[in-house]
């Protein structure tokens, strides 16, 4: 099945420490993760979760 590579919400609030609530309002407004909706579900790429990870690091002065 085509889901297999996906992660579902529960998995990507674990990843990146959000609440299952943040990441539903940040879905509703149009902003955060790009997700994949199929018809209730909602499916996340695992290259755009870790692209957001990346794109919301703080780099340090050594």
């Amino acid at each position: 099945m085509l889901t297999e590579n996906y992660l579902k919400e529960k998995d990507v609030a674990a990843i990146t420490k959000m609440s299952l609530p943040t990441l539903r309002r940040a879905r509703c407004e149009g902003r955060g993760i790009p997700y994949i909706k199929i018809n209730r579900l909602c499916f996340y790429d695992p290259a755009d979760v870790r692209a957001y990870m990346e794109n919301h690091k703080i780099k340090t002065e050594e």
